[in-house]
């Protein structure tokens, strides 16, 4: 498959894959940092906010790099105003729902000896954002925390259907020069692709058997996702993202289509 076939297949026109989480946020801290080498930049801490079971508020930590004029110009006017310490929520609370790009896991280690995991990206997109009970950006709002969707082209390594997991190698940046973050997936339900590509006899059993594996490449809607720490096999500190598939927006098995359709988002 080549780069515009990709392109075709549930990424921007603009030559690049993209990892993009829709979600609400509480934003925790806003600096700015000075690196040794090179230009500086808008650095943000925030937690995303998912439903649990019980209705019970979950709360996910991600560190942000501000990203693109629509992200600078609001957080640059409203400088005076930024949170500046995670550990100290004093003031009035910023709420906002964004978009996130390029979601990866880090690990680190604990201080305890465990392992540790958190959330990197780039804030692409502020689309709603109140300050206590002032309206800054967007119309409307609701208290109910809609649920933190990632949207992920990638490709299917591995279906397997008894323990009703997939493993998917999400990518994201330039086509050609993309990076994989490795997912493992639960399925919540039945996904009719998933069931198609299991009648069909299509599938994959993992990298080791990538050169026999079909090809499939897809454009996934994923819920739930966070991350955990663990130590790898040569004993250093790794991260994994799991997750819920929920829907698949398109589906190319080897030469075969077999979802045409990517839904908009709204959110975007």
């Amino acid at each position: 498959m080549n780069a515009t076939q990709l392109t075709t297949a549930g990424t921007k026109s603009s030559g690049f894959f993209d990892i993009v989480m829709y979600a609400r946020a509480y934003i925790n801290e806003i600096k700015i940092i000075t690196p040794a080498k090179g230009p500086k930049y808008c650095a943000l801490n925030a937690s995303v906010l998912d439903v649990g079971c019980e209705g019970k508020t979950l709360y996910r930590s991600i560190d942000l790099i501000a990203s693109g004029e629509q992200v600078k110009g609001v957080l640059r006017g409203l400088m005076p105003r930024w949170p500046q310490d995670r550990m100290n929520h004093s003031g009035p609370r910023w709420a906002a729902d964004i978009n996130i790009g390029s979601i990866r896991a880090e690990a680190y280690l604990k201080k305890d000896g465990n392992v540790g995991a958190v959330f990197k990206g780039r804030l692409i997109n502020i689309r709603a954002l109140r300050i206590a009970d002032e309206q800054i950006v967007g119309d409307g709002w609701t208290d109910d925390i809609p649920p933190p969707t990632v949207v992920a082209p990638g490709f299917i390594n591995q279906i397997d259907p008894e323990k009703g997991i997939i493993r998917f190698a999400a990518q994201d940046g330039k086509i050609g020069a993309s990076e994989t973050r490795n997912m493992t997936l639960s399925l919540a339900g039945e996904i009719p692709a998933i069931s198609e590509l299991i009648a069909r006899g299509l599938i994959p059993r993992g990298y080791a058997h990538r050169a026999t594996n079909p090809h499939l490449f897809a454009n996934l809607a994923i819920s739930g996702l966070f991350c955990e720490g663990f130590k790898g096999k040569d004993g250093k500190p790794a991260a994994a993202l799991k997750g819920v598939l929920t829907e698949v927006r398109y589906l190319k098995a080897n030469d075969n289509i077999i979802v045409s359709g990517q839904k908009k988002q709204a959110a975007a």
